[in-house]
């Protein structure tokens, strides 16, 4: 078929309060599960989602969190492999200036 089986999902953050503070409504874990579960039912579709790092107030700890997950899930596809370490040196020059 012509048609890219493509799904943007922009998730903006895994931290629970990180995204109340940000006004979503939508749990991450539920979310995610749901996530998993296409997945599981269509292997071949192409799973995009975006996330915010630096928001007003994010600790270390909710940054390294969010860090993590993007270092270990296998749902979706990055551009960026190195992302981590660039995320990480921004966190670090802007937080803690």
């Amino acid at each position: 078929s012509n048609v890219l089986e493509y799904l943007h999902i922009p998730f903006q953050h895994v931290d629970e309060r990180i995204l109340k503070e940000m006004g979503r409504e939508a749990d991450f874990t539920q979310t995610y599960d749901l996530i998993k579960s296409i997945k599981e039912v269509a292997p071949h579709v192409v799973l995009f989602t975006d996330f915010i790092c630096g928001f007003p107030g994010e600790t270390e700890e909710e940054f390294n969190k969010l860090a993590e997950f993007v270092k270990t899930d296998e749902c979706f596809n990055y551009y960026l492999i190195n992302i981590i370490s660039s995320l990480t040196l921004l966190y670090h020059k802007f937080v803690y200036i």
